[in-house]
């Protein structure tokens, strides 16, 4: 009879090996997913932050598609010139660095801070946009734009100086999100 349970016992030690190994993959499953909500989330808050922008009425020519030649993107931007990709500097993205108006740099801010996943100040803002942050004014008028955009709800700052996007209810009323929240 010992025998029987010596086997019952090594039975039960698969069993609870194997419950283990399966609660791990759950978990890892788990973060993933968590991952991926959280990304389709983000995305969602950048729809609306489009979405919620003032139409364009300038007419701009449409941006190279991905599958254009080499040679019909250097036509398109200069000789030399490649297609601007999100690793690219701010110049390569928003065109050379200066002064923008407030439409341009509310539009170039919202986008920024909707897909960066994390407060930023003032002057990386400003330089992401593609402003020249050699020149203080030009930080100032950012800070100045960020505020604005504070006061509005579309941006929050927190902790002080830095500034992140802020997300909004199923209502689209804007609520305020702690930077370790994002």
């Amino acid at each position: 009879m010992t025998s029987l349970f010596e086997r019952l016992e090594r039975a039960e030690a698969a069993a609870d090996a194997e419950v283990a190994a399966l609660h791990e993959e759950l978990d890892a499953v788990r973060k993933r997913l968590d991952v991926a909500e959280e990304r389709r989330r983000r995305l969602a808050i950048t729809r609306e932050t489009l979405e919620s922008l003032p139409e364009d009425d300038t007419e701009q020519p449409p941006a190279p598609s991905a599958s254009a030649t080499h040679e019909q993107v250097k036509e398109d931007s200069g000789a030399g010139a490649k297609e601007p990709g999100p690793g690219d500097e701010p110049e390569a993205r928003f065109g050379s660095p200066g002064p923008t108006d407030w439409d341009e740099g509310r539009r170039r801010i919202l986008c920024l801070l909707a897909t960066a996943g994390k407060p930023m100040k003032a002057k990386e803002i400003a330089a992401a946009i593609g402003e020249d942050v050699s020149t203080p004014a030009r930080v100032e008028t950012t800070r100045a734009r960020l505020k604005r955009l504070a006061g509005e709800g579309h941006v929050i700052e927190d902790p002080v100086a830095s500034f992140a996007i802020a997300s909004t209810d199923s209502t689209g009323a804007a609520e305020e999100e702690a930077p370790g929240e994002s």
